[in-house]
């Protein structure tokens, strides 16, 4: 019976034995309340639960001070740590940036990031090689006539006060700027993206 319960845990998803991981000390600190445990055996349960949800979410997560489970990650029963949502997303090898960041489809641009301070926040320096390439045609108004501003170079160009969210460190990172082709695609781009 034990082999079969490795068995089964070795062809489980990480997430979905982290899942049963919470389940199980759910349950167990249940168990502990209606038994009418001490205060001090209540809380242990209790920081365990809160070490598996969050190993859940962020297996790399940094210990928090006075939690007795936080010097180790949480692991699979072989002992190779869990694969969190959140080391699934991040990193090179992540969904974000393996499928969905620097895939060429048609109508993106993508070139070199430059700072430049005497861009506004709300800008992106677009080159003219791309600006003439554009294919969706936009109205100028007063309001978006600065959200872009054609520059003589061959890269884009940002303020450096709001490269850190793309982790830029200008030796060679790459933008991609996506151009939506229709009424419907920029409505729901503003939905998604306000």
């Amino acid at each position: 019976m034990l082999s079969q319960d490795i068995t089964t845990q070795l062809k489980q998803d990480d997430l979905t034995h982290q899942l049963a991981m919470i389940i199980r000390h759910n349950e167990n600190l249940r168990r502990q309340e209606c038994n009418g445990a001490p205060a001090h055996i209540i809380s242990e349960f209790c920081q365990l639960l809160q070490f598996h949800i969050a190993a859940y979410f962020d297996n790399e997560l940094p210990g928090q001070q006075g939690y007795t489970y936080a010097s180790r990650h949480a692991t699979q029963c072989l002992g190779h740590p869990i694969k969190s949502i959140c080391s699934r997303l991040k990193k090179k090898e992540g969904q974000i940036r393996g499928n969905l960041m620097g895939k060429h489809v048609d109508f993106l641009a993508c070139t070199v990031i430059t700072p430049d301070l005497t861009i506004n926040i709300d800008e992106l320096g677009v080159p003219w090689s791309i600006a003439l390439n554009l294919t969706y045609h936009e109205t100028v108004t007063s309001y978006n006539r600065e959200r872009i501003k054609i520059m003589p170079h061959s890269t884009f160009w940002l303020n450096l006060s709001v490269t850190s969210p793309y982790n830029a460190d200008f030796h060679g990172d790459e933008l991609n700027m996506h151009v939506p082709q229709s009424c419907e695609t920029r409505a729901e781009i503003l939905e998604l993206m306000p």
